[in-house]
């Protein structure tokens, strides 16, 4: 990429690119803070801010800085317990809470494409956790599922649901007590059909 194609990918010109550059990342944080995470939508916003970070560079007069990637995994949850699933969440809701932080206060195009790329992949990560959990319990037909998959699964209200059951190993028969640890169930395995 060249200093013309770089400004012509930023749609700037010498003057306002920073600027420009700022409001585009502004703007991407703030359409993705209003929305669910779908990883294929995080990944590819994560590669088009890379792309993002190369005109930086290139209008820097400076080389491209190779992104981290990072890979996060859950233990999958062999038994069904209570304990098992809190952890679970909880552990992602940590995670979870720590990047959008991190990506609320990132301000260049390299770190807000590496929190975007480590959001997606703890969004992965949790979702093959509980894919064999869901795979045992829905019955229902992938495509009679009724979710959308931009319905929001909120892992808060989850953990509040599950530390309200009073059981210890859950069975497929409990899972009417828990709509919403149901609902995440349902996304997560129409999601990876």
């Amino acid at each position: 990429m060249n200093r013309s194609e770089a400004l012509l990918y930023l749609d700037a010109n010498e003057n306002d690119w920073q600027e420009v550059l700022e409001l585009k990342l502004f703007e991407l944080k703030k359409e993705l803070f209003q929305r669910i995470v779908i990883p294929k939508i995080y990944i590819k916003r994560a590669e088009k801010v890379a792309l993002w970070h190369q005109a930086e560079c290139v209008l820097r007069g400076g080389e491209a800085v190779q992104l981290n990637e990072v890979e996060f995994t859950f233990d999958t949850v062999e038994v069904i317990t209570i304990d098992a699933l809190l952890k679970l969440y909880r552990t992602f809701e940590t995670k979870y809470t720590t990047l959008q932080l991190q990506l609320s206060q990132a301000f260049a195009a390299k770190e807000v494409a590496e929190k975007l790329h480590e959001i997606a992949q703890l969004e992965m990560a949790r979702q093959m956790a509980i894919l064999p959990i869901a795979k045992l319990w829905i019955d229902d037909p992938i495509e009679t599922i009724a979710i959308k998959m931009t319905d929001a699964v909120n892992t808060g209200v989850i953990i509040s649901e599950l530390n309200q059951s009073n059981k210890g190993e859950l069975l497929k028969k409990d899972l009417h007590l828990l709509p919403n640890l149901k609902k995440d169930l349902e996304r997560t395995l129409k999601s990876n059909k």
